[in-house]
């Protein structure tokens, strides 16, 4: 099971208000704190391509990558117009990813970017998905110091809004981990492991990946040794059969079901 980044979306009612400036300046502020995080960000209007990049993907390539000496850029034949699809097409080491737009996606926390409360609450009724975070361009003093239960920061609390965001970060990482504390991974529990997941110091949990079992609707947690007893023997034993490839590493997925007491 490939573990999914935590994402937070950066939306308001209208442009030009602010979110790429606030969104630059909370990357900067979590890179400086180490942290590895990938960025994608809603072109409402369609890509620029140049030309020549534009004549190879008419030509009918499925997929064109532009390398310079500045940095390179990748482009997929196929529309991706869905947050959830592209995260997928990360690699596997991101831990948190900062998205500006995909108002209308569900996938992922929120974070608004508003002039006051009122635009706060409008907000709310238009976008789906969680709001856990609002950043106020133009607040009242009552207003930052409100009890309601999304967290309010102003412009220049950029710092404190990467601690929130970090925090976040670490509960849904540690959320997808079987909680324990093993140290199969080299860490001193889940939540260690966690941290250095979201600093990309950590890549998997070795107790998640590779092999899964369910019993009775429920994932039973097995050890690296476990594991790799059920996939040695399960792959040698399928591998024997006409229908299969002979070769293991071109089995890219195995679904096996037993129900006990039928076929007898």
């Amino acid at each position: 099971m490939v573990m999914l980044p935590y994402v937070v979306r950066i939306v308001s009612l209208r442009r030009k208000v602010g979110k790429t400036t606030i969104g630059s300046a909370l990357v900067k502020e979590l890179v400086l704190r180490g942290v590895k995080v990938a960025v994608m960000k809603h072109a409402h209007g369609g890509l620029d391509i140049d030309k020549d990049t534009g004549r190879y993907l008419g030509s009918g390539a499925d997929a064109v990558i532009a390398v310079g000496s500045s940095g390179n850029a990748v482009y997929l034949r196929g529309c991706y117009d869905d947050l959830r699809s592209a995260t997928a097409l990360l690699p596997r080491s991101y831990g948190l990813v900062i998205a500006e737009g995909f108002k209308k996606s569900n996938f992922g926390d929120i974070l608004a970017v508003v002039s006051d409360l009122s635009e706060l609450d409008e907000l709310k009724e238009e976008v789906a998905g969680n709001v856990v975070a609002a950043v106020m361009m133009k607040p009242k003093q009552h207003e930052v110091q409100s009890g309601c239960s999304v967290r309010i920061f102003k412009p220049s609390d950029i710092s404190e809004l990467a601690e929130f965001i970090i925090d976040n970060a670490i509960k849904f990482i540690l959320s997808q981990t079987p909680g324990l504390n093993c140290k199969h991974c080299g860490y001193s529990s889940c939540l260690e492991f966690s941290r250095a997941y979201i600093h990309g110091e950590a890549v998997s949990c070795p107790v998640v990946d590779d092999v899964k079992l369910i019993v009775n609707g429920r994932p039973v947690h097995l050890s690296p040794f476990v594991k790799k007893v059920i996939r040695n023997t399960l792959l040698g034993l399928i591998t024997s059969l006409k229908e299969v490839p002979k070769d293991a590493s071109s089995i890219k997925e195995l679904e096996l079901a037993i129900i006990p007491g039928e076929g007898k």
